[in-house]
């Protein structure tokens, strides 16, 4: 199966649960899905919720990892965390949510309603403790889903991301050397 096969899944996560994120991450991987982190954003022209909304609607799975904090307020909704907006960016984009929350009790009333929220709506949700745990629970989740349709613009882009992703690892993994010319 190419890194491409299963399509793309948005992790959500707090700072708090980056450990648990790189365990999603490590999950899509082995699953043949190409997971999209919030951390590797690059600059956009538009507020950082338009653009997470963007590239939550571009992916096929949602992954809520919802551990004991709540997380960063956003700047122009900041009675909500980035994880409750895409959450709810994610339900009405009618993406496959996958919801996975950490035992425990949170301390802070809004994480415990959001989960609250969460637990009550149209999906089954899973829980964990440990990142192995969650890797090996979304690893089996995601090889059960079927393959998203792919569109040919949807192919293409693919094909680009898999080159420039080895060409990226070849850049990184070896010496940078700059040809100046002679002076």
């Amino acid at each position: 199966m190419s890194a491409t096969a299963g399509g793309r899944v948005f992790i959500s996560h707090t700072t708090a649960s980056n450990a648990f994120a790189g365990a999603a991450i490590e999950a899509c991987n082995e699953a043949g899905w190409v997971p999209v982190d919030m951390r590797w954003f690059s600059a956009a022209d538009r507020t950082p919720t338009a653009n997470d909304r963007l590239k939550v609607e571009e992916c096929d799975v949602f992954v809520a990892i919802l551990g004991l904090d709540y997380g960063s307020p956003t700047r122009d909704r900041p009675d909500r965390s980035y994880c409750e907006l895409e959450w709810d960016d994610a339900t009405t984009a009618g993406l496959t949510r996958l919801a996975y929350l950490r035992r425990g009790e949170s301390t802070d009333d809004r994480q415990a309603s959001f989960r609250q929220r969460v637990l009550d709506s149209d999906l089954t949700a899973d829980w964990f403790e440990t990142a192995e745990q969650l890797q090996h629970k979304l690893f089996k989740a995601l090889s059960e889903l079927p393959v998203p349709e792919r569109t040919d613009s949807t192919a293409a882009m693919n094909v680009r991301v898999e080159r420039n992703e080895g060409v990226i690892a070849q850049e990184i993994s070896g010496p940078i050397t700059f040809n100046r010319g002679s002076a």
